[in-house]
């Protein structure tokens, strides 16, 4: 296959510790929708793996990346499941995104070196987060460490014009599916990263389907290459509106 994303996001445990409100988990309206994202649930290691090798075998050398709307660090397989991946074969980065707070000098000791790029976000203030840097970097010395902070616009981000913020956007191209795929936890996959269920693009799920299938479904690609052009976002529900741009 020619893959046009270059990153590929597995969600391999459901829960975080953190109510960000700007977060999709979080700010969604429907808490029954979410309402599995607040209990600890697990992708099964065999899914997990079977993915990465699906991929591989596709031609698929990006990001695998073991995060998406979670705290990894909740996945005590984290370690292994970095070396069985490797395994598999030459990745651009093995990584995965964390906030860092439940991060301990053992459990970074068992990530050094296994993971190629670690991206820590922080959300607090410039003193907090100059302290919470400094002691990170000191416990990584093989890993690449990368710190990110702030939040991106998303469809409930709690600021009162977001809807029209939005709407003002909806004759912009999207690229935003371009860029990513993106698995939850219960292996399916979702279209981009306004969706933490898929509610409004129901796009299949791994193993029933393979992950060639999957990507493979004319809705799928039809979709994504309707989003590149001027309009493009008028004719979905979801898009019509997204404030991403």
């Amino acid at each position: 296959m020619n893959f046009v994303q270059s990153n590929l996001e597995i969600e391999t445990v459901s829960l975080c510790n953190r109510v960000c409100p700007t977060c999709m988990r979080n700010s969604y309206p429907d808490k029954e929708v979410v309402k599995e994202w607040f209990q600890l649930n697990f992708m099964p290691t065999e899914t997990i793996l079977e993915l990465v090798k699906q991929a591989y075998d596709l031609g698929f050398r990006g990001n695998v990346n073991l995060s998406r709307f979670n705290e990894p660090l909740y996945d005590k397989r984290l370690p292994e499941l970095g070396k069985e991946i490797k395994k598999i074969g030459k990745f651009e980065h093995v990584m995965f995104h964390s906030n860092g707070d439940l991060l301990t000098e053992s459990v970074a000791k068992e990530l050094d070196g296994v993971f190629d790029l670690i991206v820590f976000s922080l959300n607090d203030s410039y003193e907090e987060n100059k302290e919470r840097k400094d002691w990170v970097e000191t416990l990584f010395s093989k890993t690449e460490l990368l710190f990110v902070s702030g939040h991106r616009y998303v469809h409930y981000y709690p600021i009162p014009d977001i809807v029209e913020f939005g709407k003002n956007r909806v004759n912009l191209p999207c690229f935003e599916p371009t860029l990513r795929i993106l698995f939850n936890y219960k292996g399916e996959l979702v279209f981009c990263c306004e969706e933490v269920n898929p509610v409004f693009f129901k796009l299949g799920k791994f193993p029933e389907q393979s992950l060639e299938q999957l990507l493979t479904n004319s809705y799928y690609t039809e979709t994504i290459e309707a989003l590149k052009y001027e309009g493009g976002r008028a004719k979905f529900e979801l898009c019509k509106d997204c404030p991403r741009g």
